[in-house]
């Protein structure tokens, strides 16, 4: 939404960063009595359709960049959109550079069969598939207008075999081959003798041609499995020449005397093949192909400056070297190319050295623009190149500055800010380390701590990739952006599911974890971690809310939620915050469960709050008096079964320990607040309850005590009778001890 100039001069009640997008801010301003929204982008992205956000994954997950991005422009060629049609040209521009970088300028060992496929494929006009295939499938191509200028564009080019497949569709190659007929004259058998053997040594000549790049530009763009050309036809055709012979010009060599000498021996056959001559005298159409072979281009107009040095390196300079190649560059350009090819010329400065003109030259081509997929290729052939030494130290700025502005062109570009963050962060993670410029861990960092994840994958995918920033390199940076993201988790849970917010709140703590050494002191683990303190608080209030439905003062707490989240919480039992809420937990569990001794469970855990461990309690203060009352319905509860006869072996549910606790807890509350906390009973009340527990408790005791000392006399008889050796006793002795001893 675009403000108006009325909202913005007016005061801004609030603004914060869009979850959905971490690039744009929203401004809330009051108009008019109604909130209104606006939306600013704090990037300068221009957006990006989804087949350049799958190649920019497949960029960041892989070192094959030329690879991707051919497959980019294979998936985006056709549209029809004007403007799609604009951007694919710049695409493919961006493509050859980074075609050219990477096999002439990165390869260590660069050779013309690197060079040709090149030069083949993006500055040679391509040949119309069309009509190609609508010759094959013809009877008579030779006939059509286009047979002959194709040929020799496929000549020009080094794609031989192409060539053969349509001069072998020529109705004369046809006949010379078909079986003999009895009706033919002698002449007429005789002509097709010489002219089988015409095509067949212009087929060997063609299929066994030594030229760098190959014989055909199938495999110029460098994606097709090698395992391709293993399947290719090895029968040789030319004495001294085999059909893989063109794989030596792959050999770094500044002579390469195996390829030269397979090209000169090719070039002999050439020169002195007489079928050959006998052909071209009945098809004179055949002779500038032939000559085209031989390296002489008397006969051809060449339209385009590529053309002629694509023809001159095959035929005529074969062994140059990629070092000279701006030689041969620079003269077809003086010869054919047009000034206004700005293109061509910033070929021939990158291969006369000027490396630092690539990066200049994506730039301008989209690398500035706020596209994400040119931005970001612009910046890793950067780092390529640096890494290569081929840019001088002095460009860390640059590189810096292209990665930032590629981020920021990843975050402003993409809808979904859960895969711009994870662009983002492949971008620019191998390059956070305290050896870089601060402001790429920053940037990473802010816009970790701007995502709010729709899904617990894709914040968990997030942590995964910074994990070893914050573990090794002891990033706090990025610590806290990781630490915003999984608290933004947990409010998405907190409602809904208390086990998963539980979950994550451990998981934000054993992430914290990564950077701090805590020492086991909970005040500092407190300190340092936020997680943690989140964990507290919330056991604190579910523990509070807990009590009040225990009291009955409130019914908004589902108990299956709050065991489960004890449940997950039992690796941090020395919290004093998740003790309280399971002794709470555990009173609540004995009431639904109607467990028989409830009330002593109940009991037990009461007195575990109250009572007093290294000078406090366990249970805060503001809790004390809440669970002073807790225990009064119990307290009534044993005082009537007393009094209703059920004095003899009374078992009190609080001991004298317990009911001790209660009363101090009820001396110190009523010492600092009086009667101002007490809603339901009067001071006297509840002392007399107490009282009245204590006698109840003292009773139980000494019945115990005095059972106890019951029990160890038994106990010590029986040893002696064990120990006595009554075998040499008599009968009646016999009879009298046991009697003695059942007196007892």
């Amino acid at each position: 939404m675009t403000p108006t100039p009325s909202s913005l001069t007016a005061p801004a009640p609030a603004m914060a960063w869009d979850p959905k997008s971490p690039a744009s801010l929203l401004l809330a301003y009051n108009s008019n009595g109604s909130m209104e929204l606006n939306s600013f982008a704090a990037q300068n992205g221009i957006g990006a359709k989804p087949v350049e956000l799958s190649t920019l994954l497949k960029i960041l997950q892989s070192s094959n960049y030329r690879q991707v991005l051919h497959k980019c422009i294979e998936e985006w060629d056709g549209s029809e959109d004007e403007n799609d049609e604009v951007s694919l040209e710049l695409l493919k521009i961006v493509y050859a550079v980074t075609h050219l970088t990477e096999t002439l300028i990165l390869n260590k060992h660069p050779t013309m069969a690197d060079a040709v496929p090149y030069l083949r494929l993006h500055h040679l006009p391509s040949i119309d598939e069309k009509k190609y295939v609508a010759l094959e499938e013809s009877v008579h191509p030779e006939e059509e207008q286009d047979y002959w200028t194709i040929i020799e564009m496929l000549m020009l080019r080094g794609c031989t075999s192409d060539a053969w497949a349509l001069l072998c569709r020529h109705s004369i190659c046809r006949r010379a081959f078909l079986a003999e007929d009895a009706a033919l004259t002698d002449y007429q058998k005789y002509q097709r003798t010489m002219e089988r053997e015409g095509f067949l040594a212009l087929r060997a000549l063609l299929e066994s041609a030594p030229l760098p790049g190959g014989r055909t530009d199938y495999y110029d763009a460098g994606i097709v499995d090698d395992s391709d050309e293993e399947d290719e036809d090895r029968t040789p055709l030319l004495d001294g020449v085999s059909r893989l012979d063109y794989q030596l010009w792959t050999e770094a060599s500044h002579s390469n005397l195996k390829a030269m000498n397979s090209f000169n021996a090719w070039r002999t056959s050439l020169e002195s093949s007489n079928p050959l001559r006998q052909l071209l005298q009945h098809i004179p159409r055949l002779e500038p192909l032939i000559q085209i072979l031989k390296g002489d281009f008397s006969y051809i107009s060449f339209t385009s400056w590529p053309e002629a040095l694509v023809a001159e390196i095959l035929y005529v300079y074969p062994n140059l070297v990629v070092s000279d190649l701006h030689t041969r560059v620079g003269c077809s350009l003086r010869k054919f190319g047009p000034d206004s090819d700005k293109f061509a010329h910033t070929l021939l400065t990158i291969l006369e050295g000027n490396y630092g003109r690539i990066v200049q030259v994506l730039y301008e081509l989209g690398g500035g623009s706020g596209a994400a997929l040119p931005a970001t290729v612009t910046s890793l052939l950067c780092n390529l190149l640096l890494d290569a030494n081929h840019l001088p130290p002095t460009s860390e700025n640059i590189q810096t500055d292209l990665l930032l502005d590629a981020a920021d062109a990843i975050l402003s570009s993409t809808n979904s800010s859960g895969l711009g963050l994870r662009l983002t962060t492949l971008l620019l993670l191998p390059h956070c380390s305290s050896k870089r410029d601060v402001r790429i861990t920053a940037t990473l960092a802010e816009a970790i701590e701007r995502f709010s994840p729709e899904t617990d994958a894709e914040a968990q995918s997030i942590l995964d990739l910074v994990e070893p920033l914050v573990k090794d390199k002891k990033s706090r940076r990025i610590l806290d952006g990781c630490v915003s993201m999984i608290v933004s988790r947990f409010r998405h849970h907190e409602l809904h599911s208390t086990k998963l917010a539980m979950e994550w709140l451990i998981r934000g703590i054993e992430f914290e974890k990564l950077l701090f050494e805590f020492d086991g002191k909970e005040d500092d683990e407190y300190c340092c971690s936020v997680c943690l303190g989140l964990m507290i608080r919330k056991c604190m209030s579910t523990s509070n809310i807990l009590l009040q439905l225990l009291l009955g003062d409130s019914k908004v707490c589902n108990p299956v939620a709050v065991a489960e989240m004890v449940n997950c919480l039992g690796d941090y039992i020395h919290l004093e915050a998740v003790r309280l809420l399971k002794c709470l937990n555990t009173i609540l569990s004995s009431i639904v469960s109607e467990d028989s001794d409830s009330a002593k469970t109940s009991a037990t855990q009461i007195s575990k709050m109250l009572q007093r461990n290294k000078g406090q309690c366990l249970a805060p203060p503001a809790m004390q008096w809440d669970l002073l009352l807790l225990a009064l319905p119990i307290l009534d509860a044993e005082q009537k079964r007393f009094e209703a006869g059920q004095a003899a072996n009374f078992q009190s549910a609080f001991d004298v320990t317990a009911i001790q606790a209660l009363m101090e807890r009820f001396v110190h509350i009523t010492t600092i607040q009086g009667d101002e906390g007490n809603k339901l009973k009067s001071l006297a009340e509840i002392n007399e309850a107490l009282a009245k527990g204590l006698m109840r408790a003292l009773i139980t005791e000494n019945a115990r005590r005095k059972q106890d000392k019951t029990n160890r006399m038994r106990s010590k008889v029986k040893k002696n009778l064990v120990s006595t050796q009554i075998e040499s006793y008599s009968l009646d002795d016999r009879e009298k001890l046991v009697e003695q001893l059942l007196g007892i």
